[in-house]
């Protein structure tokens, strides 16, 4: 299975949050597809939390080790002229926050231009909404 993953559930495989392990379950058994922009929230996300971490600092390097050993498989599309195509789009009919119009504007292009079909998992009410308007199907790991 083909998932576009925001970052907002991107990042409970490297957290402990509820549906960390739908997550996990879904990159172990599909192909994950990501936009450049996930990369530095995701370790943005990693970094603010480290207070809130029951760990030690090498519990904490080894979270974002592997963030950035799972990052090497990800399928990445970067964010381009294409990518954005579907921006202005996206921002005035779900006005979205700008980095979830970005996710929802790369995972558009990659639709419509690949033909590619695909899930779109994230964790952010809002977004998921505008994914399901624009005729994905849906996924967010907190339901199940």
């Amino acid at each position: 299975m083909n998932c576009f993953f925001d970052s907002s559930a991107l990042v409970k495989r490297y957290i402990a949050e509820q549906g960390g392990d739908t997550v996990n379950s879904l990159m172990d058994g599909g192909r994950i597809i990501v936009s450049r922009l996930a990369y530095p929230e995701v370790l943005s996300a990693l970094n603010r939390r480290r207070a809130s971490f029951d760990a030690d600092d090498d519990e904490i390097a080894a979270r974002i080790q592997t963030f950035k050993d799972d990052w090497r498989g990800f399928i990445v599309f970067e964010v381009n002229d294409n990518a954005l195509g579907q921006l202005d789009h996206v921002i005035e009919k779900h006005r979205l926050r700008g980095a979830d119009a970005v996710h929802l504007s790369t995972a558009l292009w990659i639709k419509s231009s690949l033909a590619s079909d695909m899930v779109f998992v994230a964790s952010d009410r809002e977004l998921l909404e505008a994914a399901r308007r624009e005729r994905f199907k849906v996924i967010n790991p907190q339901d199940r």
